[in-house]
Formats: structure tokens, C-alpha cells, sequence
């Protein structure tokens, strides 16, 4: 027997305050409001038979009816698993004790289960001596978007089912996650050192930050946070345009501290397969852990490009609500991580003004890199261009703000020139490639009041 679930909040909450039928007759109300309203209905009732034999809502399973071919029973077990979409499983007991029936009358409704199976709606497989439903989060996410089933040998081809389990497969089947890590080790001495220019703001914080991190400071550091139990967790966040250096400040500062990178990568995290967005994100801090428990010097936790991991959580709405639900159960997961953190992390994002308000105090450091000044354009655009004089360096870089990401890639193109073409450097093909690298925010430079464009 397995223990009686909690009660989780329901997958979608209906915007509609009142289960007036007429308030269902609008073609506008989608299968999601249906399937919550008939999840509540049917969490009040005591006997399920009873209830099959009344009439009472049957505008509601009439529309289910309609829309996805489901007669009463199958909406009522199709309603319930898919409000309790974020359990690894349901099983006999969960159904049963919501649908007031034991579990030998339960089984009388495994021919409307099946149905539902060969529709491709419900997975469901034999465990030890139980038996165990799943719904794909696809359909339900399918649900939110459209408001229809995918139609088979189309978008149903792309969904990603639950396999049946079998007596080998028992103990996987609770970790559908891939043996592939979501992290890569990044040997510093593999990095290679470069040249960095930054405004004076950003090149103080980075050198601190440094400077903190050099082997011997950062024990100290730590012992002293311990003696006054604090938080010895340095989580540090990188913001900014793209292209400002935040990447590579954070690869120099490995090389410098003599600190390994443990790089997330991100798609992996982002799995299709239900549950397991959430679960990867906990699995990035268990195998940091790992890292760092066998690792004299402590690495650093690398997440580049986190906005999908800092994000604002969302409000619960009948669109999208599987999304919004995933979203918001990992950035709580994050949330909770950071707070426990004992290590090196380094974030980076675009997005700051679209980050959590309680990522502000759980990153200790945050260095904001703005677009490179003047001074430091020119530095730039001669590292890259060794043609460039400085005459021309304090043209371009007084006619464009540039970043140092854009200036990379015009002395790429410049390369290629001179190597497809045998083409030298001229201003005319310079300023051309500068406004190429502009051509979506092109600003010939403006002297804003109020401002130093130094």
C-alpha cells in the first residue's frame, strides 16, 4: 500500500469564479477549465457510482465528450491525473481514494483506462504488485496552448512518452534522467590567457573579486564566515549587454584563481520529458557537490546565459499553465540550492531586469557590465585590428558604441578578407562593418546630456 498523497495545488486553477452552466456555454471556455472544475467536483464526492448515475454537470462532460471523445469516467481519471501532473506517479490507492471506491472496484474501470492509453493520453505500467498511471505533460501542455489533442502521426509523433516499466527497469523508472552529465569540467590549464579592457567600475570589481578568490585568501575568507556562522557560498552575478565580456571575464578569472569550471549546460536541463526540468536543476548542484568534495581547490559553478534558471516566477493562468508551473518550481529549487551553497558559482545573464527579487540577496556579488567608454573602445579595437592607427581607432570608436563582442567579430571578418580576397584594411571598409554590426540598434554616437562619455 502506498502512502496517501498530500494534496497538491490542482495543475490549473480556473479564472472563472463561479460553475454556473450557462457560464460554460461560451465556446471560449477552454478543455483545461473543464477538466479543473470536473477535478473539484469530483474531490467532494463520497461515492462514485452514485454520482455516475446523476445528471448533475453534464454540460461539462458533454464538452469533454465533444472535444476529446472521453465519456464520463475516462474525463473524471483523465481530470484528476492531469491536475496531479507533477507526482512521478499515480497509483490504485491515489485513484481510489479519490474516486471514494475500493481498490478492487477500481479495477472494474481499467477498461476505460485502457482507452485512454490507446489514445495516447494515460501511460500506465505494472510495479512490483501495484499498478501505476502517468500523463505525459506534453498533452497537458498541448491542452494550454491549443485546446485540442495533437493529432496522431503529426505532433503526437513528437511527444514524449513514459516507457512501460518492466521487473529490469523497476528501479530507474523514479530518475528518468540521462546518464549524460548536465555539466562539463573545464581544466583551467586548458584556458588561455587574454587581454581584458574594462571601465573603471567593472575592472575594480573584477579585480577584487580576484583577489578573493586566490586560493589562500579564499580558505581565509571562508574560516572567518564560519566563526560568525554565515554563508560561505560565493555566488556571483555577471550582467549585461551582450557581448561585454561577461563570458570570458569569468573563464580569466578561473585561469588567474586556479580554479576549474564546472560549465552547466543549460539544454540539458531543459529536458522535454515531465518532471525532469526540476529535478535536473537539483542534479547541477549534487554533481557540483560531488566536484567539490573531491576537489582540493574549490571549482567554479559556471551557468552561462541562467535567465531561464533567475526568472521572475509567474502567475498560475488557465494558458500555459504547465509551463509557468515548471518555470516556477525551478527557479524555487534554484532558490532553495543557492541558499545551501558552499562553493564558487558564476552566473551570467542579459535579463536582470527580469530576475527574481529573491536572487538579489543570495548572489553576494553582482558586477553590472556596461557597454565599453570611449577609452576603452579604442584599447579594444587595437587589440583586435593591430592595422588600426590611433587615428583611426579614436574615430571609429567615437562614431560607434561597440561592444567588445562586436569589435571581435568585425576583426573576423577583416581576417577573412585578407585571406579570400588578399583585401587590406581601409576606414571605408571599417566604418562598413561597424554599422553591420549595429544594423539592429545602428546609432551613429549621439552626446547625451547629462551623461560622460568617457
Amino acid at each position: 500500500m502506498s502512502k496517501k498523497v498530500e494534496n497538491l495545488k490542482p495543475f490549473f486553477r480556473s479564472v472563472v469564479k463561479n460553475n454556473e452552466e450557462s457560464d460554460l456555454k461560451n465556446n471560449d471556455k477552454s478543455i483545461i477549465i473543464c477538466m479543473d472544475k470536473i477535478y473539484h467536483i469530483m474531490d467532494n464526492e463520497r461515492n462514485i457510482e452514485a454520482y455516475l448515475k446523476r445528471k448533475d454537470d453534464n454540460i461539462l462532460f458533454n464538452k469533454l465528450k465533444r472535444k476529446i471523445g472521453l465519456n464520463k469516467i475516462q474525463s473524471i481519471i483523465f481530470s484528476y491525473l492531469a491536475m496531479r501532473y507533477d507526482r512521478d506517479s499515480t497509483d490504485i490507492d491515489d485513484l481510489s481514494n479519490y474516486l471514494s471506491c475500493s481498490r478492487l472496484h477500481f479495477l472494474t474501470f481499467m477498461k476505460d483506462i485502457e482507452i485512454l492509453e490507446k489514445k495516447k493520453l494515460v501511460v500506465f505500467y505494472r510495479k512490483e504488485n501495484d499498478i501505476n498511471f502517468k500523463i505525459p505533460i506534453n498533452i497537458i501542455e498541448h491542452l494550454s496552448k491549443y485546446d485540442r489533442l495533437p493529432e496522431l502521426g503529426s505532433d503526437i509523433e513528437n511527444i514524449n512518452y513514459f516507457v512501460k516499466n518492466e521487473e529490469s527497469k523497476n528501479e530507474n523508472t523514479n530518475n528518468i534522467i540521462d546518464d549524460k552529465s548536465l555539466s562539463n569540467l573545464i581544466d583551467y590549464t586548458s584556458l588561455k590567457s587574454k587581454t581584458m579592457y574594462y571601465n573603471k567600475e567593472e575592472e575594480e570589481a573584477v579585480k577584487d573579486l580576484k583577489t578573493f578568490l586566490q586560493y589562500e585568501n579564499f580558505i581565509g575568507i571562508q574560516r572567518r564566515l564560519i566563526s560568525k556562522n554565515m554563508r560561505t557560498g560565493f555566488a556571483c552575478l555577471f550582467s549585461g549587454e551582450p557581448g561585454t565580456g561577461k563570458t570570458e571575464t569569468a573563464l580569466q578569472i578561473a585561469k588567474d584563481t586556479k580554479r576549474d569550471i564546472i560549465k552547466v549546460d543549460i539544454p540539458s536541463i531543459r529536458a522535454k520529458s515531465f518532471g525532469k526540468a526540476e529535478k535536473n536543476v537539483k542534479r547541477i548542484f549534487d554533481e557540483y557537490n560531488k566536484y567539490l568534495e573531491n576537489s582540493e581547490t574549490a571549482p567554479i559553478l559556471f551557468i552561462n546565459e541562467a535567465d531561464g534558471l533567475i526568472g521572475k516566477r509567474g502567475e498560475l493562468s488557465k494558458r500555459n499553465r504547465a509551463i509557468i508551473q515548471c518555470e516556477n518550481t525551478m527557479t524555487n529549487i534554484m532558490l532553495e540550492e543557492m541558499e545551501l551553497f558552499k562553493g564558487i558559482m558564476i552566473a551570467t545573464t542579459n535579463l536582470t531586469l527580469n530576475m527574481d527579487d529573491a536572487f538579489e540577496r543570495r548572489f553576494l556579488y553582482k558586477i553590472d557590465f556596461k557597454k565599453p567608454g570611449l577609452n576603452v573602445r579604442k584599447c579594444i579595437l587595437k587589440l583586435f585590428i593591430s592595422e588600426v592607427t590611433d587615428e583611426m581607432a579614436k574615430e571609429i570608436s567615437t562614431k560607434f558604441e561597440l561592444t567588445g563582442g562586436q569589435i571581435e567579430n568585425i576583426a573576423r571578418k577583416l581576417v577573412i578578407d585578407y585571406i579570400m580576397k588578399n583585401e587590406n584594411l581601409t576606414m571605408d571598409k571599417l566604418i562598413k562593418y561597424c554599422k553591420g554590426e549595429t544594423i539592429n540598434s545602428f546609432n551613429e554616437k549621439t552626446i547625451r546630456i547629462g551623461f560622460n562619455n568617457s
